[in-house]
C-alpha cells in the first residue's frame, strides 16, 4: 500500500513539473535573440563614428529637424501599401526659456534620410508578400533636444529606456535621421483587401525578420538591433511587446546630400 502511494505521489509531481518545464522552455525560446541583433554601446559608438566620417550632422532642435524636412533633405514616411505609421499622437518635448521641458501632442510625422525609406520600402514589400501584413513604423528622425527629454527624469517625455546622450558617440542614431523603428505589431490584410485588427508578429514572422536583418547586416551600410528596453530584458511577454521593435540604421551610399544644419 505504501509503495502504491509513493508511486502515485511521484506521478503527481511529474505531471506538475512537465507544464512548468514546457513553459520555461517556451519562454527561453521567445527571448533568445540572436547575438547579431542584441546591440551594444560599442555598436552605437561605431555607428556614430561612421556618421561623423560621412559628415552626417546631429539634428539638435525640433526646429532644425522641420527645416531639413521642408528643404527636402529628409523625406516623410506616410502610410503605404506595405507599412503604416503608428496612429497614436506623439509627444513633442522642447525646452522653455527657464530650461524646463514642455510637451505638446501632435500627429505623428516620421522623417528619415532617403536611403532609409528606400530600404524600408523594399523590405516591407517582401514582408507583405510573405505574410500579407503591414509593418508598423513608430519612430524616425528625432532631435537631440527630444532625445534628452526622453532620458530626463521629470520630463513629460521621459520613458526610462531611451539611449543615453551624454557622450555624443553613444547617442541614438535617430538624431542623425538614418534610423527607423519597426514595431513587433502589424496589421494583417484580408484577401479582400480589408484591414484586420492589429496583432503581434508570430514566431514565424519574427524568425523571418531576424534572418533578413542578419543577412542585410553583412552588407555595408546596414545595422540592426532587436530592441528590448534595458529595464525589461529577460521579461519578453505579450504585455510589453509594444515596446519591442526592430531598430534599423541605414547609412547613405554617398555623401552628396549630407545632412547639415540650415
Amino acid at each position: 500500500m505504501k509503495i502504491k502511494i509513493f508511486v502515485l505521489l511521484v506521478l503527481i509531481q511529474t505531471v506538475a513539473i512537465i507544464p512548468i518545464s514546457f513553459a520555461q522552455k517556451r519562454a527561453t525560446t521567445r527571448i533568445s535573440r540572436p547575438l547579431e541583433l542584441r546591440g551594444s554601446k560599442e555598436q552605437r559608438v561605431a555607428q556614430n563614428t561612421k556618421a561623423n566620417e560621412l559628415n552626417l550632422a546631429r539634428i539638435v532642435t525640433r526646429t532644425e529637424l522641420e527645416a531639413l524636412a521642408s528643404r527636402g533633405v529628409l523625406v516623410e514616411l506616410i502610410d503605404s501599401d506595405f507599412y503604416y505609421i503608428d496612429p497614436k499622437p506623439e509627444r513633442i518635448c522642447t525646452l522653455d526659456a527657464r530650461g524646463r521641458y514642455g510637451a505638446k501632442s501632435a500627429k505623428r510625422r516620421i522623417f528619415v534620410y532617403p536611403e532609409v525609406k528606400q530600404y524600408l520600402d523594399q523590405r516591407a514589400r517582401e514582408y507583405f508578400v510573405e505574410f500579407h501584413s503591414k509593418f508598423k513604423i513608430t519612430s524616425g528622425a528625432r532631435s537631440l533636444e527630444e532625445q534628452l527629454s526622453m532620458i530626463t527624469r521629470g520630463s513629460p517625455c521621459f520613458n526610462g529606456y531611451a539611449a543615453e546622450a551624454e557622450n555624443p558617440l553613444e547617442e541614438s542614431l535617430h538624431i542623425r535621421a538614418i534610423a527607423v523603428d519597426v514595431s513587433r505589431k502589424v496589421i494583417p490584410i484580408s484577401s479582400k483587401g480589408a484591414k484586420q485588427k492589429e496583432r503581434q508578429m508570430t514566431s514565424r514572422e519574427i524568425a523571418w525578420m531576424r534572418a533578413r536583418l542578419i543577412e542585410d547586416m553583412k552588407l555595408k551600410g546596414i545595422e540592426a538591433e532587436e530592441e528590448i528596453p534595458e529595464t525589461m530584458r529577460g521579461l519578453e511577454v505579450a504585455s510589453i511587446e509594444e515596446n519591442i521593435c526592430y531598430h534599423i540604421v541605414v547609412f547613405p551610399k554617398t555623401t552628396e546630400t549630407q545632412i547639415t544644419p540650415p
